[in-house]
């Protein structure tokens, strides 16, 4: 066959040559109707109507998509910023439907095939025409419309300057070059497809390739191939040919090294792991016959880049723009390639993912995923593949990584059989890639690859509302994806579920995904965060198909109440029928109230083998975990890695030197890091010989080019000269460990004395100097022994006093001590939000002296304890003190300090009721704001046996209602109460204790009450208007709880308990009672006096016809 027709397109440009190389597209279908399928039974009546879409288009084939909704231009905004940023470059894509407006001429089996699709012309002005310059036709869609579909695909391309090849009216034309002359460099482009319809015994399509009076695409044949560049290296012998190749198994993700047979139903074999031998072949003949490069399409799913002969061949791009809604064909790339008169030379891929079915540039996590998975499958075809994982791109290499890198690592295993440990998953630094692992101990290990590439919910580009949302990589039903909180990054999944829910949350993913490569064995894992969690879980669902044929579902272990960020997981051995998985995340409605479940950096592990230590790994790869088994507790294993990128450290000073520096008080310097290499610099560790000098950080990491502040302290606990030396330890390639000289002359002031008060019992200590002994029983030798302890969201004991911490410290009678010491004259402190617990200086200090530069101290809520929380406003030396900060931040307490602040007057006596307990106030009866309120806040509780009274939840202040909370060792209450604020017509403030007592506060007096842990404040009726069974309080609770209940009018009474199967437990009240409000306790016994057995129990109350029943638990 001898090819005589040339199609020329010259193109005037003046900057560097690149071309750029996109995958399959098509324009039509789910583009239209979200519900689209080329195999129902209509879809020839969608076809027709396509273009002009009337109103009803959708009916039939769910909702109206992108293009009705949004245009045409929507369909490459994700990626037309990177395309046509220098007007110079090259655009190449696969155009794999026809464009035409006459679907009169579908192919002659459609009714059998289906698989029968075009795109409308208005796609070409405000989509292509910006964008391409030239598309290959040469696929197996190119006869769906016969005839016509060509030739209106031709004219309409070809009026918008768009060259075109691979196909045409008859073999000639088909096979014939497209020519571009670019920047005076000539460029043929040649195509062919082994995809043929009845030629290759697909009895459902006709033949597709052209003959010399038919038309069609151009056959792929080693013939056919030799003719072709032959016959175009005749026009010159120094022009450069792109040949690209429609061939290949779709949903196949690597070069097979057998035969499969072409008999397969080309739309399902998402188990292939490779498409036919052949496919490799045609490309190596083709590049032995001159072509420059080949790149290949048909199989939907990205494939490895090789190089053969110096040459590229990309076997395939994936999907571009395209409505397949399997999501292994929603990762793709952009090929880009430079070159000059001597052939192609560099090559980088740009990571895009098809997001709603539109081509967006991938990042984070992602792009890197995906740029991994090229590394991995083009390794295969002995090919490099460097991935910058900052600016996520890959770049293709000629050499494998070079710098070596070594890590000890001790791993620990839990157990997994009667003979074998296995460790977790452990992570790998992916800035490297594992080589081998060695030890003197007996393991194996194994390593494995994330399958779920979107599972830290972080890529989120910007997408128009108009845009259909139902092909999300994850169906979030009724959750959410939030920026609110995350494990890392920006975006988690936040999971509500209230507890008169009536089912479980879930989240899963949009579409299953195919089990690649036969995997035996897989682990579900990923962080899960919770507040009043019921079975928060991950997991994975197995089927036999694509998302049908359930197998089994398998769970983490579930996770309940209030836990942070942690991770779980959990190995499965993938079932002998599975197919297919599904990412589950769940969690369930809570027995009371709300249960808010996140999950973040979800995921699951595919593994390879077991290996023997030692085994070499193929690299670069994608493997994120390893994993080691072995009958030791524990083994010590070297992980040897390679890189194509080293770090470089460099320091702002080669020593450092400090202040001189008060014994026991502290200086700083600061040692300025920075990172002059290529990668990440990993900062391992960093320490000092003593404890004198103490680098605030001991581990960090810096990107490239930039710089990291790490400050030293400088805490002689001598006079004198003192001389250290700082180690930092990073993977730095020449200087993985380095030192810094430290000195600093500490100065030792004269010692005095200060003579600290305390008073039986507990009491609030602090060091008011700096000693060199700081045990708690050499300061404070009468203190009992055991009783220190300090505080970090509870109560730890400790032995040991530090300057600036305040401390619970216990006596058996009053007395004082002498504390010998240096003088502590300035502290900086950092306080956390909420309660601190500090000391003060060795002078007295006022509150409002204090420099607090953010306003972070809360007024009023410096306390001290004096048999009871007292109000203050002055630190006094050896003392400890309660403050409360509205956020997290720093102050500093100066000795002389002059007051930065002046008081303000907060009090609110006069103005709210007041009760008085044992002369700690309590106040009630007026609204506030809640960041006023926190002034009417008080510090946790003191330990068991001190005094102390509030409202639940630690409130000084409440409105109407208050639970009144008292610590005491006394048998009697003292309390005194100033009512200003009325209750309301016909109402009265009422105190009731938990033995259900009420007591009527009017006015101003005082009473005197039996002790009790519990009281109920509230504004009640004089005389109830309903009757009412309340909750019992407390609930739950061991052993003894109250129950009240409201008489609006005299009435006979029966309060009954009841187990959960009916059964009368004990009987509380039979009588006739009068009008008011009521209580009774219970003291979980039955009806002969004994204990009754933890559970929930009902109690019902009858009064005349009013019946009401509540359900209480019983905690042992």
């Amino acid at each position: 066959m001898k090819i005589v027709i040339v199609i020329l397109l010259f193109l005037n440009t003046l900057s560097a040559d690149t071309i750029n190389f996109a995958g399959d597209m098509m324009f039509g279908r789910r583009y239209y109707c979200t519900g689209a399928n080329s195999y129902h039974s209509n879809n020839q009546t969608l076809e027709d109507s396509l273009c002009y879409m009337p109103e009803d288009m959708c009916d039939g084939f769910g909702e109206l998509g992108i293009i009705p909704n949004c245009g045409n231009e929507i369909l490459l905004n994700g990626v037309i910023g990177y395309l046509t940023q220098d007007p110079d470059v090259l655009n190449v894509g696969n155009l794999e439907a026809v464009i035409t407006e006459d679907t009169s001429t579908p192919h002659p089996g459609y009714d059998d095939c289906k698989i029968v699709f075009h795109s409308c012309p208005s796609i070409i002005e405000p989509a292509l025409a910006p964008v391409f310059d030239f598309l290959n036709l040469g696929n197996n869609h190119v006869l769906d419309y016969m005839e016509t579909g060509i030739i209106n695909t031709q004219e309409l391309l070809g009026q918008n300057n768009i060259s075109f090849g691979g196909a045409g009216l008859n073999d000639t034309t088909a096979c014939g070059p497209s020519m571009i002359y670019h920047n005076g460099i000539p460029i043929a482009f040649l195509g062919s497809s082994d995809i043929n319809g009845e030629d290759s015994g697909d009895g459902c399509e006709p033949s597709l390739t052209a003959g010399p009076e038919s038309p069609g695409l151009c056959g792929l044949t080693e013939e056919n191939i030799s003719s072709q560049i032959s016959d175009v290296l005749t026009i010159s012998d120094s022009l450069l040919i792109i040949y690209q190749m429609h061939t290949g198994y779709e949903y196949s993700f690597e070069p097979e090294r057998e035969t499969i047979s072409s008999f397969e139903d080309e739309y399902y074999n998402p188990f292939y792991t490779e498409p036919s031998e052949r496919s490799i072949a045609m490309a190596h003949h083709t590049i032995d016959e001159g072509a420059s490069i080949v790149i290949q399409h048909h199989p939907h799913v990205l494939q490895g880049l090789e190089f053969y002969n110096g040459k590229l061949i990309a076997h395939s791009l994936g999907n571009f723009v395209f409505d397949q809604n399997f999501p292994e064909t929603f990762p793709s790339m952009i090929l880009n390639a430079e070159y000059d008169e001597t052939g192609f030379f560099g090559y980088q891929i740009i990571p895009i993912y098809l997001h709603y079915y539109l081509p967006q540039i991938a990042t984070g996590n992602l792009a890197n995923y995906i740029l991994d998975f090229m590394a991995m499958k083009s390794r295969k075809l002995n090919t490099y593949i460097k991935v910058d994982r900052e600016n996520h791109i890959g770049e293709v290499v000629f050499d494998a990584p070079y710098f070596s890198y070594s890590t000890d690592v001790e791993v620990n295993f839990q157990p997994d059989s009667i003979v074998q440990l296995i460790s977790d998953p452990i992570q790998l630094n992916k800035l490297h890639h594992v080589v081998n692992l060695q030890s003197n101990d007996e393991f194996m290990f194994r390593v494995g690859r994330e399958t779920i590439w979107m599972g830290d919910f972080d890529f989120n580009p910007e997408i128009d509302d108009c845009v259909n949302r139902n092909t999300y990589y994850w169906d979030l039903h009724s959750s959410e994806v939030t920026d609110t909180v995350s494990y890392n990054g920006t975006f988690s999944i936040k999971m509500i579920r209230d507890s008169e829910d009536g089912d479980n949350a879930l989240v899963d993913n949009y579409y299953c995904f195919p089990l690649s490569g036969g995997a035996g064995e897989i682990t579900v894992r990923g962080f899960i965060k919770t507040e009043n969690a019921e079975d928060a879980m991950i997991g994975v669902r197995f089927y036999s198909s694509r998302c049908s044929g359930t197998i089994e579902t398998k769970y983490t272990e579930p996770v309940n109440g209030t836990n942070p960020w942690t991770e779980y997981h959990r190995n499965l051995t993938v079932p002998e029928d599975a197919k297919y998985i599904d990412v589950r995340m769940v969690s369930f409605p809570p027995d009371t109230g709300q249960s808010i479940v996140y999950f973040d950096n979800v995921g699951i592990i595919q593994w390879e083998e077991w290996h023997e230590g030692n085994t070499e790994i193929l690299y670069p790869n994608d493997y994120y975990y390893y994993q080691v088994r072995s009958s030791l507790d524990s083994v010590n294993i070297t992980l040897n890695e390679l890189s194509y990128f080293a770090s470089d450290i460099d320091l702002s000073h080669n020593y450092l030197l400090f202040d001189t520096t008060n014994v026991g008080d502290y200086s700083s310097q600061l040692l300025t890091i920075t990172n002059s290499g290529n990668t990440e610099l990993i900062v391992h560790s960093v320490y000092t010989d003593s404890s004198v000098f103490q680098p605030a950080d001991t581990n960090f990491t810096i990107g490239i080019n930039n710089s990291f502040t790490l400050e030293i302290f400088f805490n002689p606990t001598t006079g004198g000269f003192v001389l250290d030396t700082l180690y930092i330890s990073s993977n730095d390639n020449d200087e993985s460990f380095i030192t810094v000289p430290l000195s600093g002359f500490g100065y030792q002031p004269p010692a005095v004395d200060i003579s600290v008060d305390y008073s039986i019992d507990w009491n609030l200590v602090g060091l008011p100097l700096g000693v060199e002994d700081a045990t708690y029983n050499i300061l404070f030798p009468e203190a009992i022994e055991g009783t220190l302890y300090r505080f970090d969201n509870e109560y730890i004991s400790a032995l040991f006093l530090t300057v600036g911490e305040g401390y619970w410290l216990r006596f058996t009678e009053e007395g004082s001590t002498i504390i010998n010491g240096f003088s502590i004259n300035e502290l900086n402190m950092n306080l956390t939000e909420g309660w601190n617990l500090f000391s003060g200086l060795s002078e007295d200090v006022s509150i409002f002296a204090v420099v607090d530069p953010d306003s972070i101290i809360v007024p009023e809520t410096l306390f001290g304890f004096n048999e009871g929380y007292v109000e203050t406003d002055i630190l006094v030396p050896g003392n400890g003190y309660w403050v409360r900060a509205f956020e997290e931040g720093e102050i500093t307490l100066t000795s002389g300090a002059l007051a930065k602040t002046s008081p303000r007057d907060f009090s609110i006596k006069g103005k709210a009721n007041s009760l008085t307990v044992n002369g700690m106030d309590l106040y009630f009866g007026i609204e506030m704001s809640a960041r006023e309120r926190l002034s009417y806040s008080l510090p946790p509780k003191p330990p068991v046996g001190a005094f102390d009274v509030r409202f639940k939840d630690g409130w000084k202040l409440v409105n109407d209602f208050g639970e009144v909370e008292v610590m005491s060792t006394s048998e009697t209450l003292t309390i005194s109460y100033d009512i200003k604020v009325e209750a309301g017509e016909q109402m009265n403030w009422i105190l009731t204790s938990e033995n259900g007592e009420a007591y009527t506060l009017e006015g101003l007096d005082e009473i005197t009450i039996p002790s009790a842990e519990r009281f109920i404040l509230e504004r009640n009726p004089e005389i109830p208007r309903t009757f009412s069974l309340h909750q019992n309080y407390p609930n739950p609770f061991n052993p003894i709880t109250t129950l009240r209940y409201d008489l609006p009018e005299q009435a006979q009474v029966i309060l009954t308990i009841y187990d959960l199967l009916g059964r009368k437990v004990f009987q509380l009240v039979n009588t006739t009672q009068k009008a008011g409000f009521k209580s009774v306790r219970w003291d979980a016994t039955d009806s002969f006096g004994k204990p009754v057995s933890a559970g929930v129990y009902l109690y019902q109350i009858q009064a005349g016809e009013f019946v009401q029943t509540r359900k209480m638990v019983l905690l042992k």
